[in-house]
C-alpha cells in the first residue's frame, strides 16, 4: 500500500460575536470569502445548517444549534470530561481501576474514548 499524503484540513472561518452575553469566537467550515455577518445571523436565528464551534477562551464547544451543545472541551485540560454523561460512563473504573481492555459500543459520547484512553493509561 503506497503512502498517501495526509489531506489538509480545511481552515475554519472565524466569526466574532456575542452569544449568551459573552464575546466569543464562532468557527464555521465555510469559504474565507463568505459573508461573515450573514453566517453569524443564521447561527443566532437557528437557521445555520452545519455544526459549528464556539470558543469562549475557556472551552471549545461543538454545537448543532445554540440550543444544543454536542460536546465541549476545556482548552487548558483537553482530557477532562465536561458533561455528566461521559463522566458517568467512566464509573466502571470504580470496579476495574486498571482495565486491560475497554469495549465501547456506539458513539454516545464522542470525546469519551480519548479521555478514557488517557485516564486508563495514566501512571498511578
Amino acid at each position: 500500500m503506497a503512502n498517501k499524503p495526509m489531506r489538509q484540513a480545511a481552515p475554519l472561518l472565524e466569526l466574532r460575536g456575542k452569544v449568551s452575553g459573552e464575546f466569543v469566537k464562532v468557527r464555521v467550515l465555510e469559504p474565507a470569502q463568505s459573508a461573515a455577518r450573514g453566517l453569524y445571523e443564521q447561527i443566532v436565528a437557528g437557521r445555520y445548517a452545519r455544526p459549528f464551534i464556539i470558543d469562549d477562551g475557556v472551552t471549545g464547544q461543538l454545537l448543532f444549534s445554540l440550543d444544543f451543545i454536542q460536546s465541549a472541551m476545556r482548552i487548558d485540560d483537553p482530557f477532562a470530561l465536561e458533561f455528566a454523561y461521559p463522566r458517568k460512563m467512566m464509573a466502571f473504573l470504580l470496579f476495574v481501576p486498571d482495565p486491560a481492555h475497554v469495549l465501547m459500543v456506539g458513539l454516545g459520547a464522542v470525546r469519551w474514548p480519548r479521555s478514557a484512553f488517557a485516564i486508563c493509561r495514566a501512571p498511578a
